[in-house]
């Protein structure tokens, strides 16, 4: 297979990340529906200790997923002169190496229930076992996808999938009432997204092992995997100290309430990187053209995710009860503190975006590394006072890391902080305003008389959106229509 020899042209890369946002967001608002919908009917349908059993047991299954990946996907993709030899070696090597570890999970399954003193998530372990293989065979057809900016196809795969994996949860859900049915739907979801991904790409692999074709990306993959599994830590030791402190009730409502404020951040703002990465890294030798498209992406990103979380931190209540129900009240001030922490996520997918596509992997792994030894130290810390206090800790830790790894990225692009600044003053402003609309209407409650929770989040959500739209219409109507023209005219 000949070379590729990928086209650093800025209007050429502009045109690719705008082609690549519309159907990737297409894509997502469809499964962003899907999964949201899904997880109203799980939680009126099972409790919170079904979801805290859940969450330990996808912990240590995509512990693994990490563990088989081991950074090659970033790597490819980053690689500019990668061709057949690469891709047939790493396939065999991942696929040998999933089905190791597929079978040690299965026979270590009940001693991991132990040590996590949950002994019921044995058997649900030994039963997910063997989506590790299946996500091994995911990994090359997503990557020549995603090589060749094939969004539409990867957008439609993951529909796919959400659909099938909803439809199996919710039958399964009306019809055994036990945590039981989220195994079958998550196979079933593994399975749609694979045979998705394997028709749109055509690739045919052979099994062929080469360790020098390995070794060519195992620098850069190495340090992505470091940083990876330190990121996987990150986002899952909390999981295991709520668990150990509190208990799988408590883990469930902090699951639930993660799911809520992970969904942006999943569907909008890890979208933005899957089309952000490959178009950086074609651009990497033209810093001018980069930065352009870092500050622009940075500036939509901010404008269009920022406003979900202010929403949804002055609209938990209402949200939770009309959606959830009454016996999920508890996950309110969690949801909340939580808001603060899916803002920070989200942008931080800026931050992955720039260090992949520079080259320069080692950046975000030297920031995870801090991360865990900050949470490894002070979240036990502050559960010993209170859950609130502990998730207050969390969150206090990831802004801090976050002002810190931007202000080296505007120091890379050679970006002073007062042009960051100033074009982002409109998303901050735009967000400070609805953040002080939606406060007065909750602290002088003016919509105490309201009697039905499910009439005080919808006009209040209506209101949220026509305010804010109105306010970036008033302040900048050129803008606002490019912005809607960006949307859903991607191509003019």
């Amino acid at each position: 297979m000949k070379k590729e020899e990928p086209s650093d042209s800025y209007q050429q890369a502009k045109a690719s990340s705008v082609h690549g946002v519309k159907w990737t967001g297409a894509g997502e608002a469809a499964t962003r529906s899907v999964s949201f919908m899904v997880t109203i009917g799980l939680a009126r349908l099972l409790t919170p200790q079904d979801f805290g059993w859940i969450a330990l047991t996808l912990i240590v299954v995509r512990f693994l997923q990490v563990l088989v990946d081991f950074g090659v996907s970033p790597a490819l993709i980053q690689k500019v002169d990668t061709d057949d030899n690469h891709y047939h070696s790493v396939f065999t090597g991942l696929l040998a190496l999933s089905i190791l570890l597929a079978v040690a999970l299965w026979l270590l399954a009940d001693g991991i229930a132990g040590l996590l003193k949950t002994p019921p998530v044995g058997p649900l372990i030994r039963s997910l076992a063997w989506i590790v293989p299946l996500n091994a065979l995911a990994v090359l057809p997503r990557v020549l996808l995603t090589r060749h900016l094939k969004f539409k196809q990867l957008a439609l795969s993951e529909a796919a999938a959400t659909l099938a994996y909803g439809s199996v949860a919710i039958g399964l859900a009306v019809w055994w009432r036990s945590v039981w049915c989220f195994v079958p739907a998550i196979i079933i979801e593994q399975l749609v997204l694979l045979g998705c991904l394997w028709f749109y790409s055509r690739w045919k692999p052979l099994f062929r092992l080469k360790l020098t074709e390995i070794k060519d990306v195992l620098p850069f993959g190495s340090a992505v995997f470091a940083s990876r599994l330190l990121n996987f830590l990150n986002l899952n030791i909390i999981s295991l100290f709520i668990n150990y402190f509190f208990g799988s009730a408590v883990l469930g409502l902090y699951s639930l309430a993660f799911q809520i404020i992970d969904l942006p951040t999943q569907r909008v703002a890890k979208n933005f990187l899957k089309v952000l990465f490959p178009i950086l890294s074609r651009l990497q030798q033209n810093l001018k053209d980069y930065t352009e498209i870092f500050l622009n992406y940075h500036f939509i990103l901010m404008l269009i995710i920022t406003p979900v979380f202010v929403s949804l931190f002055w609209l938990a209540e209402p949200f939770v009860l009309a959606l959830y129900g009454e016996k999920w009240r508890a996950v309110i001030p969690v949801i909340r503190i939580l808001s603060v922490v899916g803002f920070v996520r989200s942008t931080w997918t800026m931050v992955s975006a720039v260090s992949l596509s520079l080259g320069r992997p080692v950046f975000e792994m030297r920031l995870n590394a801090v991360q865990t030894i900050l949470l490894g130290v002070f979240i036990p810390l502050g559960a010993m006072a209170s859950f609130t206090m502990m998730l207050l800790v969390y969150t206090g830790i990831l802004f801090v890391l976050l002002l810190f790894a931007e202000s080296r990225i505007l120091h890379w692009l050679s970006v002073s902080f007062h042009s960051f600044s100033r074009r982002l003053r409109k998303p901050i402003l735009l967000n400070g305003f609805l953040c002080a609309f939606l406060a007065a209407i909750i602290e002088f409650h003016f919509t105490s008389a309201w009697s039905s929770v499910w009439i005080q989040l919808f006009t209040l959500s209506m209101f949220s959106a026509l305010v804010y739209s109105l306010i970036f219409y008033l302040s900048d109507p050129q803008q606002f229509f490019q912005l809607i023209r960006l949307l859903f005219h991607p191509n003019q």
